[in-house]
């Protein structure tokens, strides 16, 4: 995480597939990761990098 911070990455996504939810890091005007947000599987995440971008996590988990 702190490579990609120190690199300018954006936006970091960390999947956990086994507990079905995913963690978005933001990085800030600083260049440093604020605080994560977590989403969890039946809900959609929006790409901060991608504007226009969301994706559906119940198909990435394949929630039903």
């Amino acid at each position: 995480m702190r490579s990609y911070e120190k690199h300018g990455v954006k936006e970091y996504i960390l999947i956990h597939p086994i507990e079905n939810y995913v963690e978005r890091y933001l990085l800030d005007k600083d260049g440093i990761y604020g605080r994560g947000d977590i989403f969890g599987a039946k809900e959609i995440l929006p790409l901060a990098v991608l504007e226009g971008l969301d994706i559906e996590l119940a198909e990435v988990f394949e929630e039903k």
